[in-house]
């Protein structure tokens, strides 16, 4: 499958790697989209990732905004992390 747009497969990729920890605190690792993330990241391919991102975006906006604002989060305490001189996952 071709990419709709220059760096589709990369720009998933990274979405869903950031996603997965905060789908699996959220929503636990039952959730479907918990899995969906976990197939498209093993798997690879845009068919998967996209069904992945798919799924995401057919939540509820509340649900979405979250899920959003925990990326956001996770992203500022890495960032805060690495400025201590700590790493986190």
């Amino acid at each position: 499958m071709d990419e709709r747009y220059w760096g589709e497969q990369t720009c998933l990729r990274s979405f869903l790697t950031d996603l997965l920890p905060v789908v699996e605190s959220r929503l636990g690792p039952s959730a479907l989209l918990y899995h969906a993330v976990k197939r498209g990241l093993r798997r690879g391919d845009l068919e998967a990732m996209r069904t992945a991102r798919r799924m995401f975006n057919h939540l509820s906006r509340p649900q979405r905004q979250a899920l959003s604002a925990g990326i956001v989060d996770r992203s500022r305490e890495r960032a805060a992390a690495r400025k201590r001189g700590m790493e986190l996952p």
